[in-house]
């Protein structure tokens, strides 16, 4: 009987087990999935905030360019201030340079890699027109290359700064995005954690039902042969199924309800064969065993007094 106790607390305590482990399970799915989106969405915001920051680190030196051409415009030393506009040209290219590599480093979407050719082209344009005007304040013709200023350089840094402008609303535009999406995840993660915890509350009920289902059901029936043999009923049937613990309980019972059977169907026997003036009959108390064979030695003993 310990045993059947301490079988059934171990079913019991398993299917718990069981419930603990699908909750521990939904937990981490939601969990894992809250890390996935916040990586995700750090990863974009951080990549929109760089490039902006790029975008305007390119700008600066657009605008370093653009001021270093007005300084020649009004320079007495029209030589000395070449070579230090051409310094200065020198250590923006460096910085462009980098800024550039950066961005088609971070460029993957098809809109990116646009936008980033777009700004590429009108930086070569700048260049070009920008080049045009040095080299005419070079040669002193002042009017020409005010000239060329005006019709070519201005029009082609306004359209610089557009492409950057573009780049930058563009990075603007995915920083809010990447916003809505913070929220949306959060959001996915309430419903989410909602979710699994609904299965695992759905699920552990199936199993709580199955796990008392399972047990309630073999000893119920075991408690009915029980009820019935002690009502003097030894014909009921008593079905065994499986091998689990009601299922050796049941075959116990089963076991000594046909010891009860055989020991009434030798009394009833002897009646018969004394009835009929066979007195000299007995029951044969070795097919019996424990107390049931002392009860039939003890019926012979009786009848032969």
């Amino acid at each position: 009987m310990n045993k059947l106790f301490s079988s059934l607390a171990g079913r019991i305590s398993g299917g718990f087990f069981l419930v603990g482990l699908l909750v521990l399970a939904a937990i981490g799915f939601s969990l894992n999935f809250a890390d996935r989106a916040e990586q995700s969405i750090k990863q974009m915001i951080e990549a929109d905030y760089e490039r902006g920051r790029l975008v305007t680190a390119i700008g600066d030196v657009v605008d370093d360019n653009a001021q270093y051409m007005l300084e020649l415009f009004i320079a007495s030393d029209i030589t000395a201030a070449a070579q230090k506009a051409a310094s200065r040209s020198a250590s923006n290219v460096k910085k462009n340079n980098e800024s550039y590599k950066r961005l088609e480093e971070l460029s993957e979407t098809a809109e990116e890699k646009a936008l980033l050719e777009e700004m590429k082209k009108q930086r070569k344009g700048f260049i070009s027109s920008r080049n045009v005007v040095i080299d005419l304040l070079k040669k002193g013709e002042r009017d020409e290359a005010r000239s060329k200023f005006d019709s070519g350089v201005v029009p082609v840094l306004a359209k610089y700064k557009a492409s950057l402008d573009a780049m930058g609303q563009y990075s603007s535009k995915h920083i809010a995005l990447a916003r809505d999406n913070s929220s949306q995840a959060l959001r996915d993660q309430k419903l989410s954690m909602l979710g699994g915890l609904a299965f695992v509350i759905v699920l552990s009920a199936f199993t709580a039902f199955f796990l008392t289902r399972s047990i309630a059901r073999p000893v119920n029936r075991a408690v009915a042969v029980a009820d019935a043999i002690a009502g003097g009923d030894l014909d009921s049937e008593i079905e065994v199924v499986g091998k689990d613990e009601t299922a050796r309980l049941l075959g116990a019972m089963a076991k000594m309800q046909s010891a009860i059977k055989g020991y009434v169907a030798a009394q009833e026997r002897m009646a018969r064969e004394h009835e009929a003036g066979t007195i000299s009959y007995r029951i044969d108390a070795t097919q019996f065993g424990g107390s049931y064979r002392r009860m039939a030695e003890m019926s012979n003993e009786l009848v032969a007094a």
